[in-house]
C-alpha cells in the first residue's frame, strides 16, 4: 500500500473505530485504540501479514479492533480498579436530551454478548453486511441479535424510567 491507500483507509475507517470504542469507554481509551488498531494495521500490510485473496483490508482492521478489545477486556479483569468510564453529569451536557443518550449507552453495556458488540458496531455506522464479515455470523443471525438486543433494551430503559 502507498501513502495515499493508508491515508485513505484511515479516513474512512477511523471514526467508526473510534465510534466503536468510545462506546465502550473514554475518549482517551478509544483514540488509543485506534491509533493502536491502524499501527497494528499498518505493520502487519507492511510486513505482507495481509492476504488480499482472503479479505479487504476494512474486514482486517475490524478484527484486529475485535481482539484489541478482547485484549483490553481481559487487562481490565485483572485490574484491580476499573477506571473504564467518565463520570458524567447529564445536566452538564449541551446537548438536548443527552441524558438519553448517556441512559442508551449504559442500557447497551448491561447486554450480553453477541448483542452488546454487535449494537455497538452497528452504532459506529456499521452495516449487517459489515458486522456480518467481522464476527464471521451469517446476515440473519446479525439480524437476529440486533432484535434481540434493541427489545433487552427498552425493556431495560422502560425499567429505569427512560421510556
Amino acid at each position: 500500500m502507498d501513502d495515499e491507500e493508508y491515508l485513505t483507509l484511515i479516513q474512512r475507517l477511523g471514526p467508526k473505530l473510534y465510534r466503536f470504542f468510545l462506546s465502550r469507554g473514554t475518549k482517551t481509551d478509544a483514540e488509543e485504540s485506534v491509533q493502536e488498531v491502524f499501527t497494528r494495521l499498518i505493520e502487519r500490510l507492511n510486513a505482507a501479514a495481509f492476504n488480499k485473496d482472503l479479505g479487504n483490508s476494512d474486514s482486517y482492521a475490524w478484527g484486529i479492533a475485535m481482539n484489541l478489545r478482547r485484549e483490553r477486556a481481559r487487562s481490565r479483569e485483572i485490574s484491580v480498579v476499573d477506571q473504564d468510564y467518565e463520570v458524567v453529569d447529564p445536566a452538564s451536557l449541551p446537548v438536548p436530551g443527552a441524558e438519553n443518550f448517556v441512559a442508551l449507552k449504559k442500557a447497551v453495556q448491561t447486554l450480553g454478548e453477541p448483542e452488546r458488540t454487535i449494537l455497538q458496531l452497528l452504532l459506529a455506522d456499521m452495516q449487517i453486511s459489515e458486522i456480518s464479515a467481522v464476527l464471521n455470523m451469517p446476515n440473519g443471525t446479525v439480524k437476529s441479535h440486533i432484535h434481540r438486543g434493541k427489545e433487552n433494551i427498552r425493556a431495560i430503559l422502560r425499567k429505569w424510567g427512560v421510556l
